[in-house]
Order: C-alpha cells, then structure tokens, then sequence
C-alpha cells in the first residue's frame, strides 16, 4: 500500500490505511502486503506501527541507514535521478525466502 498524500491534498487515516492492509491481507493471505510511506508520514501521522508484513520506507538519507527507529523491509534512500531502494535482507535468498517462494 502506498500511504502518502494524494494530488488532492489528502491521506488514508491512520484506520483506514489498516483496514486497507487487513483486507488485502485477508482476501490474498499467501502474498505479502507492504505498507509503503516516507519517514514524516511514519513519524508524525501513524498512530498504530502497523504496516502488514513489512514497512518500505522513504527517507533521503544513506541507504540502509533510514532515520527510524521501527523494523524496515526496504529503504527508498534517494528519487534522484530514479528511485532508488535497499532490502533488509541478508541475502536475494532471505528476500526470496521471505516473499514465499
């Protein structure tokens, strides 16, 4: 799920982005679901810490390194001149392990 601000100037609440990720959850429980937001909406919008099965997280700092303190999965760490990210993982191996196949 992708949490941030829409071209209108509005978010998914805190609710509605958990039952977003509950339902997906529940109608595709073999696939993981991902919350997707950058560091402001994680520090100063979410009420809850839940991200599903894992926390992608946008933070324009050194990569690996995001400014939080809650488990990651991945790290976008720049959009400049392409997004670019990082896994929290030890290897393609435990990503593949992880992601179920």
């Amino acid at each position: 799920m992708d949490w941030e601000t829409t071209g209108e100037g509005t978010h998914a609440s805190n609710a509605e982005k958990d039952r977003f990720l509950r339902k997906v959850k529940e109608l595709r429980p073999r696939h993981r679901v991902v919350l997707y937001c950058n560091r402001n909406f994680w520090l100063n919008l979410d009420s809850t810490s839940y991200a599903g099965d894992g926390l992608w997280i946008a933070d324009y700092v050194a990569a690996g390194k995001p400014r939080i303190k809650a488990k990651w999965r991945f790290h976008q760490y720049t959009d400049d001149p392409l997004d670019k990210n990082v896994a929290g993982f030890a290897s393609k191996a435990a990503l593949r392990e992880w992601a179920g196949g």
